[in-house]
């Protein structure tokens, strides 16, 4: 069935059309930006299907909506994984950090074991 092209806010029915025809295909693009962490592949795809209900029901359909929703997944999985970064980071312990004396004897005692 054809995505509906009329102007104002969808009907049920082109709720569940859309709902069936494009939520498919954005999991499995969304579960390409995310490998394997499904739970967060099917997060990701009913935010976006949350966003595109609250916009369209105001401005109505875009005139791709696969589009719209493929550019609102890229956007939230961009800054899902943004928000996730810093916390990374912040786990990582470095371990301690060689003083230019301690190296400096590190590499004599290289070059004197060469020799």
């Amino acid at each position: 069935m054809p995505i509906p092209s009329r102007a104002g806010p969808p009907t049920s029915d082109d709720w569940l059309r859309l709902h069936r025809e494009l939520v498919p295909e954005l999991f499995r693009c969304v579960s390409r930006r995310v490998g394997a962490d499904r739970t967060l592949a099917e997060d990701l795809v009913q935010e976006t299907w949350l966003r595109a209900l609250e916009t369209w029901r105001k401005q109505g359909l875009p005139a791709d909506p696969g589009a719209w929703l493929r550019t609102a997944a890229f956007n939230l999985t961009r800054n899902h994984f943004r928000r996730a970064a810093p916390s990374q980071l912040d786990e990582h312990h470095a371990g301690p950090v060689d003083s230019g004396a301690e190296a400096a004897r590190e590499r004599s005692a290289l070059v004197q074991r060469a020799l």
